[in-house]
């Protein structure tokens, strides 16, 4: 396993940790508190997790002058597995994975799309602006929005065309492409606010209208309630919104204390999170320190996942994702043929796919 960064003394135990976690009880069981799935003493974002394996992808964050930022692999819960670097390159930051199961890394200067030996596949395009690529959405057709923390977000067609989809935006961040609202959400940090963009022809982001106000929002997801996860790096915590954009609770990260990065840690800041886990109820967060987990009871959105067709909704029935929803990694799917329960999802086999 190969390690970066310098040493830190400073990371605590979970046991000595002052975790805030305010949600309602359909949410969280108060048993279930903040596990450190992965130290790392630095700053760290991108949270990814990759439903064929159960791995969970995040990237590690250098200055600006290091070029060659880690991204890490992950097994949750197995025992074995402390981690490894998938890749180390162009400064990798928001991460997201393709309908074909490829993961997509937002970098310096372009999108890199990787085999899962973690060997390039593909560069999809290189750019000048802007100059760091930093979130990303992909849709079913392989089309995708992205930010670079200015003031616009850019779409790249299937055909691999980019285009500037809107600039009404200040320090755009988190974007989340929700193709059954013909929606782009996306993360304001400066402007203290997500907005949502409709969607227009060829990729043009409509007139912007305002869903909620949040402190400093970076990153984040939802799930299959339409409940909203706004992870905050400036306030060290999530804040989560009903699908009405109603506040509705809070996950405050005080896992660690210190200096991470050369910057002043806020007793945990946190930057983005992601749903993962056999159930999809493990919301895995980033931020100083490394990976983080909660377990949850509502689920996040199924999304079409990497090389399986089919999921089994046990012990109900068995659905097709192929066409009602290919969505991408971070829980941006709604509606499967209506809503459905969702108890435990587990991949059919291979020779039972078709």
């Amino acid at each position: 396993m190969l390690k970066y960064g310098p040493l830190f003394a400073g990371l605590v135990s979970l046991a000595a940790a002052q975790n805030i976690i305010q949600l309602p009880d359909s949410l969280r069981a108060t048993t279930d508190t903040v596990k450190w799935v992965k130290k790392i003493p630095m700053y760290c974002e991108g949270p990814a997790w990759e439903p064929s394996t159960g791995a969970v992808y995040f990237t590690e964050q250098f200055a600006a002058n290091v070029q060659n930022w880690p991204l890490w692999k992950v097994l949750p819960g197995n025992s074995s597995d402390t981690g490894s670097v998938f890749v180390a390159n162009y400064q990798n930051n928001g991460l997201d994975f393709d309908p074909q199961g490829r993961l997509v890394s937002c970098q310096n200067g372009r999108l890199s799309r990787y085999k899962s030996d973690g060997t390039l596949d593909s560069t999809l395009i290189t750019f000048t602006t802007p100059a760091q690529a930093n979130d990303l959405s992909i849709g079913a057709n392989g089309a995708m929005y992205f930010t670079g923390l200015g003031n616009a977000v850019y779409y790249l067609s299937p055909t691999r065309q980019m285009s500037t989809a809107t600039t009404n935006i200040s320090s755009a961040n988190g974007v989340e492409w929700m193709e059954s609202e013909n929606m782009v959400y996306v993360n304001s940090t400066s402007g203290n606010a997500v907005y949502k963009f409709p969607v227009g022809t060829n990729g043009a982001l409509g007139t912007r209208s305002n869903y909620v106000t949040s402190p400093g929002p970076d990153g984040g997801t939802y799930d299959s309630h339409g409940n909203r996860y706004v992870a905050s790096y400036t306030q060290g915590e999530i804040r989560v919104f009903n699908a009405r954009g109603d506040s509705i609770g809070r996950i405050a990260l005080r896992t660690a204390t210190g200096t991470y990065d050369n910057r002043a840690g806020n007793q945990g800041n946190v930057d983005n999170c992601v749903f993962g886990g056999a159930d999809l109820k493990t919301l895995y967060i980033t931020g100083d320190g490394g990976l983080y987990s909660l377990q949850l009871k509502i689920p996040g959105q199924v999304r079409y996942t990497t090389g399986i067709r089919s999921y089994r909704i046990s012990p109900l029935r068995k659905v097709d994702l192929t066409s009602a929803a290919l969505r991408d990694l971070r829980g941006r799917a709604v509606k499967i043929y209506g809503r459905m329960p969702v108890m435990k999802i587990v991949p059919l086999p291979v020779s039972k796919q078709k």
